[in-house]
């Protein structure tokens, strides 16, 4: 494609969306408190928005928010160090780096996929023997970034394909982005 016709083409997305939010974008606000309140914060680590909600995993909790209010609808506790969330067909699907309970400091398990549904109820799980970080879905398959313990400088990621419905492992992929990383693939 021509770069010119693709800048038109955004530019041009860019104002009917533009128009349609009348004089400025919707904003989305949390009330103060609301990733501490029962819950302690660690920092984000992933974020899906469906259609009313946004959910947000950061470490120790996964929270529900009012897509249009920006209230928090529910949180719930999930195994530290769980990292990146994604929507896909009406699941949340949660990437967890060590699974150990808070309070732990070394890993004793290794991660785990994690499957809730819209309101946050725990739906299932998949334990592995490596660290995860990032994690999306397309077309039935779960693609999961596997991360490393040691911060040693290395070249190449690895991306875990997952079937979507059980969970279970198609194949790993490596990938050389070109560089040297310390972790893996921490968002997707």
């Amino acid at each position: 494609m021509n770069w010119r016709l693709g800048i038109v083409g955004m530019l041009g997305a860019w104002s009917v969306m533009a128009a349609s939010w009348a004089v400025e974008p919707p904003k989305f606000e949390t009330a103060a408190g609301d990733f501490r309140e029962g819950v302690p914060m660690w920092h984000i680590q992933g974020m899906a928005v469906g259609e009313d909600a946004v959910y947000m995993c950061e470490g120790k909790a996964l929270f529900k928010f009012d897509l249009a209010t920006g209230r928090r609808l529910k949180a719930v506790k999930v195994p530290l160090h769980s990292g990146d969330i994604c929507l896909s067909d009406g699941k949340i699907y949660c990437a967890v780096a060590y699974g150990v309970s808070a309070g732990e400091h070394k890993a004793t398990e290794h991660g785990r996929i994690m499957v809730y549904d819209t309101d946050l109820n725990f739906l299932a799980e998949k334990r592995y023997p490596t660290l995860f970080d990032g994690i999306t879905a397309l077309d039935g398959v779960l693609y999961v970034g596997v991360g490393t313990m040691d911060r040693t400088p290395h070249r190449g990621c690895r991306i875990l394909r997952a079937d979507q419905k059980t969970l279970e492992q198609i194949d790993i992929v490596e990938i050389d982005p070109g560089f040297e990383i310390e972790y893996g693939v921490q968002d997707m």
